[in-house]
Protein backbone atom coordinates (compact mmCIF):
# COMPACT_ATOMS: atom_id res chain seq x y z
CA UNK A 1 0.00 0.00 0.00
CA UNK A 2 1.47 3.74 -0.97
CA UNK A 3 2.35 5.68 1.73
CA UNK A 4 -0.14 9.34 2.01
CA UNK A 5 2.38 11.88 1.24
CA UNK A 6 1.46 14.62 3.65
CA UNK A 7 3.16 17.73 1.97
CA UNK A 8 2.07 19.79 4.99
CA UNK A 9 2.86 17.11 8.28
CA UNK A 10 2.73 19.97 10.39
CA UNK A 11 -1.52 20.49 9.70
CA UNK A 12 -1.95 17.00 10.58
CA UNK A 13 -4.71 16.51 12.53
CA UNK A 14 -4.34 14.07 15.08
CA UNK A 15 -6.78 11.48 16.17
CA UNK A 16 -7.57 10.28 20.15
CA UNK A 17 -5.17 7.14 18.94
CA UNK A 18 -2.37 9.52 18.92
CA UNK A 19 -2.23 8.52 22.46
CA UNK A 20 -3.96 5.32 22.61
CA UNK A 21 -1.30 2.27 23.83
CA UNK A 22 -0.42 -0.30 21.40
CA UNK A 23 -1.63 -3.99 22.76
CA UNK A 24 -5.17 -2.66 23.19
CA UNK A 25 -7.23 -5.59 23.82
CA UNK A 26 -9.41 -7.10 21.19
CA UNK A 27 -12.90 -7.17 23.06
CA UNK A 28 -14.59 -4.35 24.88
CA UNK A 29 -18.06 -6.15 25.21
CA UNK A 30 -16.96 -8.04 28.52
CA UNK A 31 -17.48 -7.79 32.01
CA UNK A 32 -13.90 -7.58 32.89
CA UNK A 33 -13.43 -4.91 30.06
CA UNK A 34 -15.35 -2.00 31.76
CA UNK A 35 -12.45 -1.13 33.94
CA UNK A 36 -10.23 -0.67 30.81
CA UNK A 37 -13.10 1.10 29.04
CA UNK A 38 -13.34 3.60 32.79
CA UNK A 39 -9.45 4.36 32.33
CA UNK A 40 -9.91 4.95 28.42
CA UNK A 41 -12.44 7.75 29.26
CA UNK A 42 -10.55 8.95 31.86
CA UNK A 43 -7.16 9.82 29.40
CA UNK A 44 -9.62 10.96 26.71
CA UNK A 45 -10.89 13.64 29.18
CA UNK A 46 -7.94 14.33 30.49
CA UNK A 47 -6.70 15.18 27.11
CA UNK A 48 -9.92 17.00 25.54
CA UNK A 49 -8.87 18.98 28.92
CA UNK A 50 -5.09 19.34 28.18
CA UNK A 51 -5.75 21.13 24.56
CA UNK A 52 -8.71 23.15 25.79
CA UNK A 53 -5.82 25.37 27.94
CA UNK A 54 -4.47 25.72 24.37
CA UNK A 55 -7.34 27.25 22.95
CA UNK A 56 -8.51 31.15 23.00
CA UNK A 57 -11.72 29.44 25.49
CA UNK A 58 -8.89 28.71 28.22
CA UNK A 59 -8.86 31.41 31.18
CA UNK A 60 -5.02 31.40 31.32
CA UNK A 61 -4.49 30.11 27.84
CA UNK A 62 -0.77 28.07 27.01
CA UNK A 63 1.08 28.73 23.93
CA UNK A 64 2.79 26.66 21.15
CA UNK A 65 4.97 28.11 18.53
CA UNK A 66 2.84 25.92 16.21
CA UNK A 67 0.87 22.94 15.66
CA UNK A 68 3.64 20.81 16.16
CA UNK A 69 4.86 21.73 19.35
CA UNK A 70 0.93 21.99 20.52
CA UNK A 71 1.38 18.00 19.53
CA UNK A 72 4.47 17.11 21.67
CA UNK A 73 3.58 19.31 24.95
CA UNK A 74 0.69 17.72 25.13
CA UNK A 75 1.98 14.32 24.21
CA UNK A 76 4.90 14.64 26.70
CA UNK A 77 2.41 15.97 29.62
CA UNK A 78 0.29 12.78 28.62
CA UNK A 79 3.14 10.56 29.36
CA UNK A 80 4.38 12.18 32.35
CA UNK A 81 0.41 11.85 33.61
CA UNK A 82 0.66 8.28 32.66
CA UNK A 83 3.02 7.27 35.32
CA UNK A 84 0.78 8.81 37.83
CA UNK A 85 -1.33 6.55 39.54
CA UNK A 86 -4.06 8.26 38.23
CA UNK A 87 -2.98 7.78 35.09
CA UNK A 88 -2.98 4.21 35.41
CA UNK A 89 1.10 3.90 36.36
CA UNK A 90 2.51 3.68 32.87
CA UNK A 91 2.34 3.49 29.32
CA UNK A 92 2.91 5.87 26.26
CA UNK A 93 1.24 7.47 23.73
CA UNK A 94 1.74 6.96 20.03
CA UNK A 95 0.30 7.33 16.82
CA UNK A 96 -2.86 5.65 15.21
CA UNK A 97 -5.21 7.32 13.19
CA UNK A 98 -5.56 10.86 11.76
CA UNK A 99 -6.64 13.53 8.92
CA UNK A 100 -5.13 14.16 5.83
CA UNK A 101 -5.44 18.09 5.76
CA UNK A 102 -4.78 18.78 2.31
CA UNK A 103 -8.26 16.40 1.06
CA UNK A 104 -9.74 16.01 4.76
CA UNK A 105 -9.53 11.89 4.16
CA UNK A 106 -8.77 9.93 6.54
CA UNK A 107 -5.26 8.11 7.43
CA UNK A 108 -3.81 5.83 9.67
CA UNK A 109 -0.48 5.00 10.91
CA UNK A 110 1.49 1.94 10.87
CA UNK A 111 4.44 0.72 12.66
CA UNK A 112 7.15 -1.34 10.66
CA UNK A 113 9.23 -4.55 11.70
CA UNK A 114 12.13 -1.73 12.04
CA UNK A 115 10.43 -0.17 14.27
CA UNK A 116 9.52 3.06 11.96
CA UNK A 117 5.96 4.68 11.60
CA UNK A 118 4.74 5.64 7.96
CA UNK A 119 1.41 7.42 7.64
CA UNK A 120 -1.13 5.09 5.18
CA UNK A 121 -4.75 5.58 3.59
CA UNK A 122 -7.28 4.29 5.93
CA UNK A 123 -8.20 0.67 5.95
CA UNK A 124 -11.52 -0.55 8.38
CA UNK A 125 -10.49 -4.22 7.50
CA UNK A 126 -7.18 -3.71 9.24
CA UNK A 127 -8.25 -1.34 11.99
CA UNK A 128 -10.75 -3.46 12.81
CA UNK A 129 -8.06 -5.95 13.56
CA UNK A 130 -5.93 -3.89 15.56
CA UNK A 131 -8.78 -2.38 17.90
CA UNK A 132 -12.56 -3.92 19.21
CA UNK A 133 -15.59 -2.10 18.32
CA UNK A 134 -15.88 0.39 21.11
CA UNK A 135 -12.43 1.77 20.25
CA UNK A 136 -12.52 2.13 17.23
CA UNK A 137 -16.18 3.52 16.84
CA UNK A 138 -14.84 6.42 19.29
CA UNK A 139 -11.77 7.11 17.40
CA UNK A 140 -13.82 7.45 14.33
CA UNK A 141 -16.02 9.43 15.86
CA UNK A 142 -13.19 11.72 16.83
CA UNK A 143 -11.82 11.79 13.09
CA UNK A 144 -15.57 12.76 11.85
CA UNK A 145 -15.31 16.04 14.04
CA UNK A 146 -11.80 17.02 12.48
CA UNK A 147 -13.18 15.69 9.24
CA UNK A 148 -16.20 18.40 9.48
CA UNK A 149 -14.21 21.06 10.18
CA UNK A 150 -11.27 20.20 7.18
CA UNK A 151 -14.67 20.02 4.81
CA UNK A 152 -16.35 23.49 6.28
CA UNK A 153 -13.23 25.35 6.55
CA UNK A 154 -12.80 24.90 2.64
CA UNK A 155 -9.92 25.76 0.28
CA UNK A 156 -9.63 29.20 1.03
CA UNK A 157 -9.67 28.88 5.37
CA UNK A 158 -6.96 25.69 5.09
CA UNK A 159 -4.18 28.10 6.63
CA UNK A 160 -6.19 28.51 10.24
CA UNK A 161 -5.19 24.53 10.31
CA UNK A 162 -1.78 25.72 11.06
CA UNK A 163 -2.84 27.65 14.11
CA UNK A 164 -2.28 25.76 17.07
CA UNK A 165 -5.06 27.64 19.16
CA UNK A 166 -7.39 26.90 16.36
CA UNK A 167 -6.42 23.08 15.80
CA UNK A 168 -6.76 23.01 20.47
CA UNK A 169 -10.13 24.15 19.93
CA UNK A 170 -10.71 21.59 17.38
CA UNK A 171 -9.22 18.99 19.39
CA UNK A 172 -11.25 19.86 21.89
CA UNK A 173 -14.37 19.12 19.95
CA UNK A 174 -13.44 16.02 18.83
CA UNK A 175 -12.44 14.52 22.20
CA UNK A 176 -15.92 15.59 22.96
CA UNK A 177 -17.49 13.81 20.02
CA UNK A 178 -15.54 10.43 21.29
CA UNK A 179 -15.99 10.94 24.71
CA UNK A 180 -19.65 10.42 23.82
CA UNK A 181 -19.73 7.38 22.05
CA UNK A 182 -17.66 5.80 24.87
CA UNK A 183 -19.81 7.16 27.60
CA UNK A 184 -23.06 5.72 25.63
CA UNK A 185 -21.07 2.18 25.17
CA UNK A 186 -19.68 2.25 29.24
CA UNK A 187 -23.56 2.78 30.44
CA UNK A 188 -24.64 -0.09 28.11
CA UNK A 189 -22.32 -2.49 29.03
CA UNK A 190 -22.03 -1.20 32.93
CA UNK A 191 -26.24 -2.18 33.01
CA UNK A 192 -25.77 -5.18 31.13
CA UNK A 193 -23.01 -6.13 33.82
CA UNK A 194 -25.30 -5.11 36.77
CA UNK A 195 -22.54 -2.43 37.65
CA UNK A 196 -22.40 1.15 38.33
CA UNK A 197 -22.06 3.19 35.22
CA UNK A 198 -20.64 6.86 34.52
CA UNK A 199 -21.17 10.68 33.84
CA UNK A 200 -19.17 12.19 31.74
CA UNK A 201 -17.96 15.61 31.78
CA UNK A 202 -18.17 18.13 29.08
CA UNK A 203 -16.90 21.75 28.10
CA UNK A 204 -18.74 22.24 25.13
CA UNK A 205 -22.44 22.74 23.43
CA UNK A 206 -22.76 19.35 20.65
CA UNK A 207 -24.16 21.65 18.04
CA UNK A 208 -21.45 24.04 18.46
CA UNK A 209 -19.39 24.06 15.27
CA UNK A 210 -15.56 24.67 14.68
CA UNK A 211 -15.18 27.72 12.53
CA UNK A 212 -13.26 30.93 13.25
CA UNK A 213 -15.30 33.02 14.37
CA UNK A 214 -16.41 30.84 17.37
CA UNK A 215 -13.14 29.65 18.06
CA UNK A 216 -11.67 33.56 17.82
CA UNK A 217 -14.86 35.01 19.31
CA UNK A 218 -16.21 37.40 16.46
CA UNK A 219 -15.70 37.72 12.82
CA UNK A 220 -13.65 40.53 12.84
CA UNK A 221 -11.15 38.78 14.86
CA UNK A 222 -11.56 36.00 12.43
CA UNK A 223 -11.05 38.25 9.05
CA UNK A 224 -7.98 39.88 10.78
CA UNK A 225 -6.38 36.57 11.51
CA UNK A 226 -6.92 35.56 7.83
CA UNK A 227 -5.86 38.30 6.23
CA UNK A 228 -2.97 37.85 7.97
CA UNK A 229 -2.15 34.11 7.25
CA UNK A 230 -3.06 35.21 3.33
CA UNK A 231 -0.73 37.45 3.37
CA UNK A 232 2.11 35.10 4.72
CA UNK A 233 1.12 32.84 2.07
CA UNK A 234 1.60 34.89 -0.79
CA UNK A 235 5.07 36.04 0.68
CA UNK A 236 5.59 32.19 1.19
CA UNK A 237 4.53 31.88 -2.80
CA UNK A 238 6.56 35.00 -3.60
CA UNK A 239 9.80 33.72 -2.64
CA UNK A 240 9.67 30.31 -3.75
CA UNK A 241 8.59 31.62 -6.91
CA UNK A 242 11.31 33.80 -7.22
CA UNK A 243 13.47 31.03 -6.04
CA UNK A 244 12.82 28.88 -8.99
CA UNK A 245 13.41 32.16 -11.32
CA UNK A 246 17.17 31.74 -9.88
CA UNK A 247 18.25 28.57 -10.34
Amino acid sequence: MKPVALLLPLLLLQAPGLFAQQGYPQTCDRCEDLPRLLQELKEQEWLRDKFREYSPWSSYQLSASDVTDLQNRVLNAFNTWQKTPSGGGGGAGEPTMGTNPENCQLVFYVKGADGKTTIQPYDDKAMKARYCGVVLAFMKAHEASHQRTCRDLGAKNKGFLGRPEFVAADEVKAYEAGIRVLEKAINELAKKCKEEGTTATYRLDPSLKITPANVYGSEDRARQIADLLERAQRAADARQNDGKGRK
